[in-house]
């Protein structure tokens, strides 16, 4: 969900154009990318408590605890993700 929240409020601030709606966009990705939702849970943001301050991004920052908690791979090309214990791939 911080995906989606993050592009909602950089196209509220005039930093991202989209042609169709968020919910549009995350929608039709679903169906056609077979991408998952993944919700932000209290378990992801009680790890930001132990994350170094690499990152300063609220949005990047919890995207690395869930996917340090959920075993998962951040599809990134910023180079701050690699000063975390998280797989990144780009």
């Amino acid at each position: 969900m911080a995906s989606p929240w993050e592009m909602q409020i950089k196209s509220q601030l005039g930093k991202l154009t989209l042609t169709i709606s968020i919910e549009e966009l995350v929608n039709k990705n679903r169906l056609e990318n077979n991408i998952q939702i993944l919700p932000i849970e209290l378990s992801h943001i009680s790890y930001l408590e132990k994350l170094p301050k690499h990152h300063k991004d609220p949005f990047d920052r919890i995207m690395i605890a869930q996917a340090i908690i959920e075993g998962m791979m951040i599809v990134t090309v910023d180079h701050v993700f690699s000063d975390y214990a998280v797989q990144v791939v780009w």
